[in-house]
């Protein structure tokens, strides 16, 4: 693991108890200017969008994720705007692009999650169509 993408998983993990809580037992010039920062940071990082592929580059402005468990522990942050979807993700035990889309469709239906918007670009024939059946019983649930 990098430590970009280690960063980058703090600073979600600090976007997301920021939005809840701010305890302040003082405030002086440092803090003002150091909750700005913070500020500009939650407004930067506030919505992204997720490329899941274990082969492919992602595009330019997407956060490359490489199993289905870091998709779903960004899907989690609600802060995901979109995500595309692979299939194959090499190993076992990275899991699948169905694997995620089968959690959204579960968090819509029964939490009323708000899905992003979703695209697939598998290049799996047969896995493509189930993922697309889910998909659009996720834009049914939601509706």
């Amino acid at each position: 693991m990098n430590a970009f993408y280690s960063s980058y998983h703090l600073m979600i993990n600090i976007i997301g108890i920021t939005r809840y809580f701010v305890i302040f037992s003082t405030i002086d010039e440092i803090s003002i200017n150091f909750l700005s920062k913070i500020i500009n940071l939650i407004s930067y990082f506030k919505m992204i969008k997720v490329y899941l592929d274990d082969l492919r580059t992602e595009p330019e402005g997407w956060v490359l994720v490489k199993t289905a468990q870091e998709a779903i522990d960004l899907l989690i942050t609600n802060d995901v705007e979109e995500i595309s979807l692979d299939h194959d993700l090499g190993e076992e035990e990275n899991g699948t692009g169905y694997d995620v889309i089968t959690w959204l469709e579960k968090e819509v239906y029964k939490n009323n999650f708000i899905p992003p918007v979703i695209h697939i670009h598998t290049a799996n024939p047969v896995a493509r169509v189930r993922m697309e059946v889910v998909a659009k019983n996720i834009m049914r649930f939601k509706g």
